[in-house]
Formats: C-alpha cells, sequence, structure tokens
C-alpha cells in the first residue's frame, strides 16, 4: 500500500492511495487506515475522487470572492473542490439551490 501526495495539487491536499477499494475495505491489515478514512469522509473533512476530476477546478483558477455556477455538480466532488478555493474554512456561508 502506498500513499502519495499528488504534486501538482497546491499546498499538499491530494493524496493518492494506490489499493483498490475492495481490497482496502476487507483487507485486515489495512483495517485502521480504513476505519480512519471512513470517519473522515462522513465528517466531511476528506473527499474521495478520481486524480482526473480534480484538474478542472485547477484551471478555473478560482479565488475567495469569486462566484462559481456549477450546473454539472453530481456527485458534488469537483464543487467540492471549487468551494476550497472560494471559501477558505472560516470565510463565509455556503448556499445550495437544490
Amino acid at each position: 500500500l502506498n500513499l502519495t501526495s499528488l504534486d501538482w495539487i497546491p499546498n499538499r491536499r491530494a493524496w493518492r492511495v494506490d489499493a483498490e477499494r475492495a481490497a482496502l475495505r476487507k483487507s485486515p491489515a489495512h483495517k485502521e487506515l480504513h476505519t480512519l478514512l471512513v470517519a473522515h469522509e462522513r465528517a466531511g473533512t476528506i473527499t474521495r475522487q478520481e486524480a482526473v476530476s480534480m484538474v478542472p477546478p485547477l484551471f478555473l483558477a478560482c479565488r475567495p470572492g469569486d462566484r462559481v455556477l456549477d450546473t454539472c455538480a453530481a456527485p458534488g466532488s469537483k464543487t467540492s473542490q471549487l468551494i476550497e478555493a472560494v471559501f477558505p474554512p472560516g470565510s463565509g456561508d455556503l448556499k445550495d439551490a437544490s
């Protein structure tokens, strides 16, 4: 099992776990890591997504104060990335019009 930072994402905010999801979930050797990841995902402190899905928000280069309308927001992983760029932790309110 390898854990590596994705160097092209600023501030070391993205990591890759080289393991199949099912293998990570079922392996006794990785039970503690799996439990930690699930707990953080449920708490909203991490989001799982494919590395390729992290590219579009980088090209938008959103900054705090920008307004973004994401019309293709399912399941929302790219939207989460945009929110981090536009609303750094503790900086404001978010609204969901759905």
